[in-house]
């Protein structure tokens, strides 16, 4: 095994320009069959069968407002108080 990759260390040593590029051929070829796919990301993860599942199919039947995440957003101002006008306005956009 060892004598193999030496001789790919070697062949790839000795043809760095060809290795480059039919790298650089082979990304270009799979970020096009990327695109060509269409494929699209998703954060939806459902794992039917499982206890946090069925909490989360309850939560979104029963109390849909509370069934996403929360976070809490805390504000603070460097001059004056945050419910003077311009912070507020700001605040309020």
């Amino acid at each position: 095994m060892s004598n193999l990759l030496f001789r790919v260390g070697r062949a790839c040593t000795r043809h760095r320009w060809r290795v480059l590029i039919t790298w650089l051929v082979l990304v270009v070829a799979v970020v096009v069959v990327g695109k060509i796919a269409g494929g699209s990301f998703t954060d939806r993860i459902a794992i039917p069968g499982t206890e946090s599942q069925r909490t989360i199919d309850l939560l979104q039947s029963t109390f849909p407002a509370q069934a996403g995440g929360s976070a809490q957003v805390v504000f603070h101002s460097s001059e004056g108080r945050l419910s003077d006008e311009p912070t507020a306005t700001a605040l309020n956009a």
